[in-house]
């Protein structure tokens, strides 16, 4: 799955552990992915850099989110 999250201050989450921490910033939007390819993995992205991942997934988040 997949979420569009747009913190209202700055915050530091956890995912797994102190190795997996991410720090988002607070007027940011960020998009969070869950992807399982052999294990599990999260991707976090911000909206700006969008325009960086290959067009299949520009196309499916532009859709889902609205962007």
């Amino acid at each position: 799955g997949s979420i569009l999250i747009s913190p209202k201050k700055d915050i530091d989450l956890n995912f797994g552990g102190t190795k997996n921490k991410v720090s988002l910033k607070k007027g940011q939007s960020y998009i969070i992915l869950n992807y399982k390819t052999g294990g599990q993995g999260l991707i976090v992205l911000n909206e700006k850099n969008l325009i960086h991942l290959p067009p299949v997934m520009q196309k499916k988040l532009t859709y889902e989110f609205g962007i």
